[in-house]
């Protein structure tokens, strides 16, 4: 899929990226296990004094709503050679997202925290 890549509200390039989307038993998987792991933090949470009464349910609420977010993650793109315009350092390999309807994503650099965004040209 090709993506424009817009920096500083300027499209600077063209690039194709490779994408996959992910079947109903990857998706349903990740959010189980993403809820498993927030779920297990808020039964320990409890064992933290005085803070237990917000981590508690905080973690709890936000096991459901982080499973349901990384659920309606249905889309990755393989970010292979993706590369900041501003430090020219390499961005992630990949990443997740929910297709809206532009069909694109923000990508931050670990370098220089500038963002970099991706749309399709559809």
């Amino acid at each position: 899929m090709i993506f424009n890549v817009i920096y500083d509200n300027q499209i600077i390039k063209q690039i194709d990226f490779e994408t996959e989307s992910l079947i109903l038993n990857k998706r349903l998987s990740r959010a189980i296990k993403t809820f498993l792991i927030l779920l297990t933090c808020c039964i320990f949470s409890v064992l933290i004094p005085v803070f237990h009464f917000i981590l508690v349910p905080g973690l709890a609420i936000g096991s459901f709503v982080i499973a349901y977010l990384r659920y309606n993650e249905s889309v990755v793109v393989y970010m292979k050679n993706a590369e900041c315009p501003g430090c020219k350092s390499s961005l992630l390999d990949k990443t997740y997202f929910r297709p809206s309807n532009d069909f694109s994503f923000l990508a931050t650099c670990q370098n220089c925290s500038s963002d970099v965004k991706y749309k399709t040209l559809r």
